[in-house]
């Protein structure tokens, strides 16, 4: 028996940056700035075919084709604030990769599957990688499961992580490499009550090289680097109870233990080409990844109407998280790593589901509904009425209202 899927995808995003600062060296102090306009263009397509070649096994063979069609056009502004328009610049990158995967599942015996697969990426900017992962699924008794799984990672750098134009506050990086590494993880599922009640806990650990992570240098602009090395080590528990069949109540947790290596930088002079070159020294250290929480909690409830409804409610909590910046020491070109703490949080969300008809869905999804403050990252800012340069945090989105329209056919 075959079974065959095709799905295709094109999505198109715009983002709009207007940036004005403040030129103290002028008299009187004037706004100067920039505008640039960046547009991310995804077409996807996935074919794929399932073999069921007997009632113990099946082979599914795909192929994905992914292509970015990524332009940034950027343009300065005077102390006024009018453009001008001989600084006008546009950069443009066509990035595209090609993924052949085939993943084999077989039962060996009544209680125990397996699963071999592999995939070859082939990426325009960073070559070729082969990924196999393997795993088995064991179901010794009724109602229990335990599943163990392990597999190689690439991830490739993006289009704004490599090519994002330098506006003096932010810059991508061209020098990347891409992401590598293995994950493992080990769960076990039990189910009870007729499956009225399902628990799951598993463990996982991960590892990473030249993980990619964007972080302010000592002149505070923000660019991707390399880390040489990741590790996470981590648990999920995670419960739901369905005591009537209209009403299904859940709660997870992840407890995650996390360590990069990174550079610490103790010098960091630009010199001034070509009669002064550059000069960057720096210390690989260990240390807690950073914008990582180690505590990530979750509790739901859901509502099953007999008209076609699905009500959620969904509380999350994340715990605190650590960044770090490099500052100067004392004085140009001297520095130190200097670490941050961002506080934990709540958020409150909740998502309405209608189903019009036989295939229109309505969904309305309201995230953050208490309008809860916190933090995503770090910046420096500068008053410079008295020129006191303090590092604050960036909000988060609050209170935010969604509409989705989908059809299935």
């Amino acid at each position: 028996m075959l079974d065959i899927t095709i799905l295709a995808d094109i999505t198109s995003t715009e983002s709009y940056n207007y940036l004005r600062y403040v030129n103290s060296f002028s008299v009187p102090a004037t706004l100067p700035g920039a505008e640039s306009w960046t547009s991310n263009t995804v077409y996807e397509i996935e074919g794929d075919v399932d073999i069921v070649f007997s009632d113990k096994g099946d082979l599914l063979l795909g192929a994905e084709y992914l292509r970015y069609d990524w332009e940034n056009e950027s343009v300065d502004l005077d102390g006024s604030g009018e453009r001008l328009e001989d600084s006008r610049k546009i950069i443009d990158a066509d990035l595209h990769s090609t993924g052949i995967y085939g993943e084999l599942h077989y039962q060996l015996s009544a209680p125990l599957n397996i699963l071999a697969g592999v995939r070859y990426e082939d990426n325009s900017e960073f070559g070729s990688e082969t990924l196999p992962r393997f795993g088995m699924v064991a179901t010794f008794w009724q109602n229990t499961a335990l599943k163990i799984s392990s597999g190689k990672h690439f991830r490739a750098p993006t289009p704004n992580d490599l090519f994002w134009p330098d506006d003096g506050f932010s810059k991508g990086n061209p020098e990347l490499l891409p992401e590598t590494g293995y994950h493992s993880d080990v769960t076990w599922e039990q189910s009870l009550q007729s499956d009225r009640i399902f628990f799951s806990a598993s463990y996982f650990h991960w590892t990473i090289d030249d993980k990619i992570q964007w972080e302010p240098d000592s002149n505070g602009i923000y660019t991707p680097d390399n880390l040489r090395s990741f590790e996470a080590d981590g648990f999920e528990a995670g419960i739901k109870f369905q005591p009537m069949a209209s009403i299904q109540f859940g709660l997870d947790y992840t407890y995650l233990d996390a360590e990069e290596e990174s550079r610490a930088y103790t010098v960091m002079d630009y010199g001034w080409p070509p009669d002064f070159p550059p000069n960057f020294e720096f210390d690989w250290v260990k240390r807690r990844a950073a914008y990582t929480p180690k505590h990530l909690f979750k509790a739901a409830l859901t509502y099953f109407t007999d008209f076609g409804m699905t009500v959620s409610a969904v509380a999350r909590y994340t715990g605190d998280r650590v960044t770090y910046r490099t500052e100067t020491d004392g004085s140009y070109p001297d520095t130190k790593t200097v670490a941050y703490e961002l506080d934990s949080y709540w958020t409150f969300d909740m998502q309405l589901v209608q189903e019009i008809m036989e295939n229109f869905q309505v969904t309305l999804v309201g995230t953050n509904l208490f309008d809860e403050e916190y933090d995503t990252f770090l910046d420096s800012f500068t008053d410079y009425s008295t020129f006191t340069t303090t590092v604050e945090g960036f909000p988060g989105a609050g209170r935010s209202v969604f509409v989705k329209l989908a059809y299935a056919y």
